[in-house]
């Protein structure tokens, strides 16, 4: 009947590793794109060295979009770490800054229940 209309899924992650390995490509490919249409000059080679971005930054916003709230407080614990310890070792952290790592970290602790340590990030990201 034509009144009933059935969905097809068009895009398939059949396991999350595959889930991650997509959006380590996916987040970059984003900003890159986002930069070249605001007008942004950007160099061949920094293209081709900024389309993957596996660094706990990613992985932490991965989880927290998961609702594996445990891992995506350590991974942004570790992204915070990264950023305090000296040179940045991940590729676009411009795109994630401490204070939104803060936040997230709150945001984690807050769904888990804790309530004093999402206190205690939300209020270090201010």
């Amino acid at each position: 009947e034509k009144s009933k209309i059935m969905a097809e899924s068009v895009f398939y992650v059949s396991s999350q590793k595959q889930l991650f390995r997509y959006h380590y490509t996916a987040v970059p490919l984003k900003e890159v794109l986002l930069q070249q249409m605001s007008g942004g000059k950007i160099a061949p080679f920094q293209v081709l060295g900024s389309l993957f971005d596996n660094s706990a930054s990613v992985k932490g916003m991965m989880h927290l979009q998961l609702c594996d709230y445990m891992e995506a407080a350590k991974q942004l614990k570790k992204a915070c770490e990264a950023i305090k310890n000296g040179p940045v070792l991940m590729v676009n952290e411009d795109f994630i800054s401490a204070a939104k790592l803060l936040n997230s970290i709150g945001w984690a602790y807050q769904e888990l229940g804790n309530q004093r340590k999402a206190f205690h990030y939300y209020d270090q990201s201010r």
